[in-house]
């Protein structure tokens, strides 16, 4: 039987990026994304990532009910740098405090 990988939530900026224009924000943060779940992954973990999670089209309010659903799924979170400037994070941050999920 195998081994069971923890969840791990992948918390990053999007829109509070410095990028100019919002297209080559998330372009960066789906950059970010990628590269962090790889990272996770080498650790044995299985990455979710908000872009896992949300599509085209949905509003901010939507990504981020679709961003907590997916977090309360996982076993620990990770917050990424920059993530004290992002509401989405905060938010975030505040769920995982709040229903006991490690941040690691």
């Amino acid at each position: 039987m195998g081994k069971v990988m923890k969840k791990v939530f992948i918390s990053l900026p999007i829109t509070s990026r410095p990028e100019p224009t919002l297209e080559e924000r998330i372009s960066e943060a789906k950059k970010e994304a990628w590269l962090m779940a790889n990272v996770f992954r080498k650790e044995g973990y299985e990455p979710i990532t908000p872009f896992d999670v949300t599509k085209g089209g949905m509003t901010e309010a939507q990504c981020i009910g679709a961003c907590i659903t997916a977090l309360l799924e996982c076993d620990c979170v990770f917050f990424c740098l920059g993530w004290k400037n992002s509401r989405g994070c905060r938010i975030e941050h505040l769920v995982a405090v709040e229903h006991n999920i490690e941040i690691i």
